[in-house]
Order: C-alpha cells, then sequence, then structure tokens
C-alpha cells in the first residue's frame, strides 16, 4: 500500500481551508475518513497527513523567520532611540549577516569596554563566543 499513498491536490487544498479554519489535524483527518467512508477507504494515512501539514509548517517558518525577525527588531528601534540594527540577505533571499545593538548593550560596552558577543550556527547548536 505504501507506493499508492498520496494526498491529492484537491486534498491538499481543502486540508489548508480546514485548517485555516483552525480545526486540528486529527479532526481534518476524521472528515476524510467520514467522507470516504472509513479509514480504510483512504488513499493516505494519518501519517502522511501529519507529514504533510509539518512540512506546511516549516515552509511558513522558513519564509517568515527573518522577516518576523528584522520586523520585531525595527519596532525595538520605535522604542529606544539607541538601538542599532544592520542586516543584508545573500543571494538566495536569506538573511546573510546580522548586527543589532540596544541601549543596554551599549551601556556594557561602555562599562567593560571590548566585550563582543557572537553567536554561530553549527550543524545543531548555536555557539556564542565572548571576546
Amino acid at each position: 500500500m505504501t507506493p499508492h499513498r498520496k494526498i491529492t491536490k484537491g486534498h491538499k487544498a481543502h486540508i489548508h481551508s480546514m485548517h485555516e479554519a483552525r480545526f486540528q489535524t486529527t479532526q481534518i483527518m476524521g472528515f476524510f475518513a467520514h467522507m470516504c467512508g472509513g479509514y480504510r477507504n483512504l488513499k493516505f494515512i494519518s501519517k502522511d497527513l501529519y507529514n504533510y501539514m509539518d512540512g506546511v509548517r516549516q515552509s511558513r517558518i522558513m519564509e517568515g523567520d527573518a522577516a518576523t525577525t528584522i520586523s520585531y527588531l525595527k519596532s525595538k528601534v520605535e522604542l529606544d532611540p539607541m538601538v542599532v540594527v544592520q542586516y543584508s540577505y545573500c543571494a538566495e533571499k536569506h538573511l546573510g549577516h546580522m548586527f543589532w545593538s540596544d541601549g543596554h548593550m551599549q551601556h556594557d560596552y561602555e562599562c567593560f569596554d571590548d566585550v563582543l558577543a557572537s553567536t554561530r550556527h553549527t550543524e545543531k547548536t548555536y555557539i556564542t563566543d565572548l571576546l
């Protein structure tokens, strides 16, 4: 049965509209089972639906991740005139580099001089270096 499991484009559209209407994934699965005359008549299993919904969520996060961060930092600029935000995008329209500093960070720098925190990402962790 595995090679024949598939969520059709029509089902995907229906899944999206139900998800936007705040139906839970289990409720969506139950709806399709009811419409097809039972779970055994479905062309996909619940794991397929969960995997599909997870992929949709991940793509939304990836698209909105940098934009959300930049929007958040820009709102900080409006609240604190000492905030500095600089960023750039790389060729793939992903966030390339980002630098920010708020009034509290600048005060710490004045007190302790050469303090700089740098965060870099490896495969599974973020590493913070204090220089």
